[in-house]
């Protein structure tokens, strides 16, 4: 897109955008190799999101909306085995040196542990 594109002839504004998304397609590529590096069973992860989804946001008020909600409990032991298997894939190779403590535990915050690597 860059070798068919002159950069000259846009207005200040239209300089501004095309500089935001070349800066933000850099960041992109550069983070390419560690794009599964995330903790996904961290703070807010689906463990947290399904459960606060279903009670929060899946409103029952008809039979049909109790099968909905029944079907969706019933995916989740496949959603989860979906993101175990991607944290077990991202974990090849890795090994975390400090672990996650959840908020509020201040009493372990930061505590090194030991591991197998």
């Amino acid at each position: 897109m860059r070798a068919d594109f002159d950069y000259e002839q846009l207005d200040e504004e239209a300089k501004t955008s095309w500089d935001l998304w070349v800066y933000t397609l850099d960041g992109v590529e550069r983070a390419q190799p560690f794009r599964r590096h995330g903790f996904i069973f961290g703070r807010g992860g689906p463990h947290a999101e399904i459960p606060n989804f279903l009670i929060n946001f899946h409103t029952v008020e008809t039979v049909d909306d109790m099968r909905a909600y029944v079907a969706r409990l019933n995916a989740i032991d496949d959603m989860m085995g979906q993101y175990l298997d991607l944290s077990r894939r991202a974990a090849v190779g890795r090994c975390t040196k400090q672990t996650r403590r959840p908020a509020g535990s201040g009493h372990c915050h930061g505590r090194r542990i030991r591991n197998a690597c």
